[in-house]
């Protein structure tokens, strides 16, 4: 389900499987507080999702560029409210689709220009690292400093050798 609260950026630019996303005056902070939970908002080496239909096409933010955008001296609102004169914009690059409640890695649709980028809550971002059937246990290998959870990774029950 999606959560306004989580929209963070609105795709400015498809070329191929790299997006351009031009992020949300408000959303300029490290973390992002959702339902009590501390979660990592748009940076560098971060995951978003992207609805498109019935689909999400999940990506990597590879980079960040700031612009600054030109504004008439005539425009009154422009020159008064702070911060107007800067634009943020995130590179993402895709890497996966989710149909449903199944994960593919591999790109199959991309979005369109002017669609909702979404920072990942913490049950999606386990759901895309996990290498395991879809009711299997996942082991967890650590967890980052800034998150109270672990990623897991699957492990199948047959012995490697």
């Amino acid at each position: 389900m999606l959560d306004s609260s989580l929209i963070v950026a609105r795709v400015v630019e498809v070329r191929g499987t790299k997006i351009r996303a031009r992020v949300y005056g408000d959303r300029n902070e490290a973390f992002l507080f959702h339902n009590g939970q501390l979660i990592r908002n748009v940076s560098v080496g971060g995951y978003v999702k992207i609805p498109c239909g019935f689909d999400h096409i999940f990506g990597r933010i590879e980079g960040e560029i700031q612009n600054e955008v030109s504004s008439s001296q005539d425009d009154y609102s422009a020159r008064t409210t702070g911060g107007s004169r800067i634009e943020r914009v995130i590179e993402i690059s895709v890497f996966g689709v989710r149909r449903g409640d199944k994960f593919d890695r591999g790109i199959t649709i991309l979005p369109l220009v002017s669609s909702d980028v979404y920072v990942l809550t913490p049950e999606e971002l386990t759901m895309i690292s996990f290498f395991h059937e879809a009711h299997g246990k996942a082991l967890q290998a650590g967890k980052p400093c800034w998150a109270r959870r672990g990623i897991g990774c699957g492990a199948d029950k047959q012995p490697l050798c």
